[in-house]
C-alpha cells in the first residue's frame, strides 16, 4: 500500500475529525518546572495508512475504511521557575490511531493520499509540571493522482 502525506490533490474522498485531550508532564528532572508558557505548537505525522474493504455497500458504492496511524508532536517553549537558564523546551509525542470511513473508496492496495490538518490546539498548565493538551485533527483521504 502506498500513501502520501501532503497537500490535497483533488476533493477528498473521505474526511474524519479526531479530538484529543492528553495530560503531559514535564520530566523533572531533567527539566525545571513551568512558570509561564511562551509558545506551543503541534505537528502531525502520518506513519501508516492502510486501506481495507468491508462487506458493507452504500448508495455511493462499497464502504472502505482507512486505518490511519501516526504521532502528534507537541513542542512547548516555556519560562522555567528557576533563576538560571530560564527558557526551556519540552517535547511530547502523542501517538494516535483512527479509522476513516470512505464511501465508494478505491480497492485495497490502491495508492491514496492522507492529509492531516490541525484544526484546533490548546495547551493549558494544570500545575508547574503538568499540562493538558487539547487538539482536533482532521484527516482527508484522497485518491492518488496518476
Amino acid at each position: 500500500m502506498q500513501f502520501l502525506v501532503g497537500p490535497p490533490c483533488t476533493l477528498p474522498g473521505a474526511t474524519k475529525e479526531l479530538a484529543f485531550s492528553k495530560i503531559v508532564v514535564i520530566p523533572d528532572p531533567p527539566k525545571p518546572p513551568l512558570k509561564q508558557v511562551l509558545d506551543a505548537c503541534v505537528d502531525v505525522s502520518v506513519d501508516q495508512a492502510t486501506l481495507i474493504k468491508t462487506l458493507i455497500t452504500t448508495s455511493e458504492g462499497p464502504l472502505r475504511k482507512v486505518i490511519v496511524k501516526g504521532t502528534a508532536t507537541i513542542t512547548l517553549k516555556y519560562e522555567a521557575a528557576v533563576k538560571d537558564q530560564q527558557i526551556h523546551v519540552a517535547i511530547f509525542n502523542v501517538p494516535f490511531e483512527t479509522l476513516v470511513e470512505w464511501k465508494g473508496g478505491p480497492e485495497p492496495g490502491s495508492p491514496i493520499c492522507i492529509n492531516a490538518t490541525v484544526e484546533h490546539f490548546q495547551l493549558d498548565p494544570l500545575s508547574p509540571c503538568t499540562l493538558i493538551a487539547v487538539f482536533v485533527l482532521r484527516f482527508d483521504a484522497y485518491n492518488k493522482p496518476e
